[in-house]
């Protein structure tokens, strides 16, 4: 079961294709109606006419109706099925079992995969992956993670000697008072405790832990694409393993898609060429990583293009944040990718 803003931000676009009826889209039941109504009274949006998502929808339509021909038209949601795929594109919303929607919502944050994936793993063309990576941090920053530890009076608050066996002996749920909490959790609040009252060696430690990631997990991914990609310069431009880093970082697909909802608050809706359109027009000129002197650990990762019709250099980047899931010492860290640019600047989608 999908979040509830998920829910509502999906199917609202839906609703805007599907002039405003909720109940004929397939594959919404009475627990879905009831998670989308709860989240509209939540958000106090009952006039879903005015939502920007609904008129991002609307601009679909009319693109259907105007573009398409199409007289017809039945739109299927299917957020709430797991479909596991070789794409990196969601497919939230079908049109006549043909046309595909993807549906974000003010999201500058456009894909959460491991640090893994995206530092090792992409850039030597293993994608689609879904195992169960290794903690980024013990693997890049080990030292630096550990004088975090005891910085933050890990071994005398959790009675575990280094971070190794406090990851080890430090799993799972409790209930209490009916309500289940990770076991890690009163060890997270305890160094944001640390970190709000400003205290001055755990906050020089743990720069020095986002300065050894970001710096480690940078040389990583210019090292796999060094060894990947040998003779950069000299590739044939249509080189598949450009093409398919490329396109898992932008997202991309063999087939043409919409991608809708909103940005800064606004309606979007855009087509987004197939990677063989693209690969017509476009091709990948250079692409290298650079550490950032930031709060957390992040990394900056730069593609640059030729434009070919246009006989023109363009350059569009990804900024990684790399951090923990649910706080400090909780969750295996995340590299949450953060867009640099706003979909209607890049030249290979059509606003709609």
């Amino acid at each position: 079961m999908p979040r509830a803003q998920t829910v509502f931000s999906e199917l609202t676009v839906a609703r805007g294709i599907n002039n405003g009826d909720l109940n004929s889209i397939k594959n919404v039941d009475a627990v879905i109606l009831d998670t989308y109504s709860q989240e509209a009274l939540d958000r106090k949006e009952l006039k879903i006419e005015e939502n920007p998502l609904y008129k991002a929808g609307e601009n679909i339509k009319k693109w259907l109706q105007n573009e398409k021909k199409l007289k017809k038209i039945e739109v299927k949601w299917i957020g709430a099925e797991s479909i596991r795929t070789g794409s990196a594109v969601a497919k939230d919303i079908i049109i006549n079992n043909d046309i595909r929607v993807s549906v974000k919502e003010n999201a500058q944050l456009f894909q959460n995969p491991s640090p893994v994936n995206v530092f090792e793993k992409w850039p030597c063309g293993i994608l689609f992956t879904h195992s169960q990576d290794d903690d980024w941090f013990i693997k890049v920053a080990n030292y630096e993670l550990n004088e975090y530890f005891k910085i933050c009076d890990g071994p005398t608050v959790t009675k575990q000697k280094n971070i190794q066996e406090y990851y080890e002996n430090i799993t799972g749920s409790i209930t209490i008072n009916g309500r289940s909490i990770k076991r890690r959790k009163n060890f997270t609040e305890h160094v944001k405790r640390l970190h709000d009252g400003g205290n001055v060696d755990v906050l020089k430690s743990y720069k020095d832990l986002c300065r050894k990631v970001s710096q480690e997990s940078a040389q990583i991914f210019n090292k796999n694409i060094k060894k990947t990609l040998p003779n950069f310069k000299e590739l044939d431009i249509y080189n598949n393993e450009l093409i398919n880093l490329f396109s898992v970082f932008f997202k991309l697909d063999d087939t043409e898609y919409i991608l809708a909802g909103t940005e800064d608050n606004q309606p979007l809706a855009v087509v987004v060429d197939n990677l063989s359109k693209w690969s017509k027009n476009f091709y990948v000129s250079d692409i290298k990583a650079e550490a950032l002197d930031s709060g957390q650990p992040e990394v900056l990762i730069s593609f640059g293009f030729f434009d070919i019709a246009k006989k023109e250099d363009i350059s569009f980047s990804v900024k990684s944040e790399i951090r923990w899931s649910h706080g400090k010492f909780c969750g295996n860290p995340e590299s949450k990718l953060y867009k640099r640019w706003k979909y209607e600047d890049l030249p290979w989608v059509k606003s709609i």
